[in-house]
């Protein structure tokens, strides 16, 4: 388990808009190809809560059975992994896929990002594989993960 607070991440919080669930987490997943590898199952959000609070815990313990890491609006990340370099990685890649959009936006522009079908090209090639999971709004949504044994990129 690993807890910090990515700057760039943290500002993004600021923005409503990437407080919906998965809006946030596609949109770094699509700004390189790394993102989509090395947090398979995306970033999840919980609202603002008082930090070191119970219900914030309660929340991110709700989240981290979809997610690899869950950002906590205008305060931080964790992230769950199988040791901390893997937390750290993780939450390493969604900041420099936040540096790229933020970098993209200061030069004028809305980053392209990869398309659907490029993420679907990753999600073959590094046998990705999906999982419906049923979440508790009866509503179905598609969570990506390592096969087992994991992969290893060099």
């Amino acid at each position: 388990v690993l807890h910090t607070h990515p700057t760039d991440l943290v500002a993004m919080t600021h923005n409503r808009a990437f407080l919906q669930p998965d809006v946030l987490g596609k949109l770094l997943w699509s700004m390189i190809p790394e993102t989509r590898v090395i947090v398979p199952k995306g970033l999840g959000i919980v609202p603002y809560k008082l930090p070191g609070s119970l219900e914030l815990a309660d929340a991110t313990i709700r989240l981290l059975d979809r997610y690899d890491v869950v950002m906590w609006e205008k305060h931080g990340a964790l992230a769950v992994g199988g040791d901390v370099i893997e937390c750290f990685d993780m939450i390493d890649t969604l900041s420099k896929s936040a540096q790229i959009y933020l970098q993209a936006r200061a030069m004028g522009f809305e980053p392209e990002g990869l398309t659907d079908e490029q993420s679907e090209e990753l999600r073959k090639a590094f046998r990705l594989v999906c999982k419906f999971d049923f979440i508790s709004s009866g509503k179905g949504s598609f969570v990506w993960v390592f096969p087992t044994p994991p992969l290893c990129f060099v």
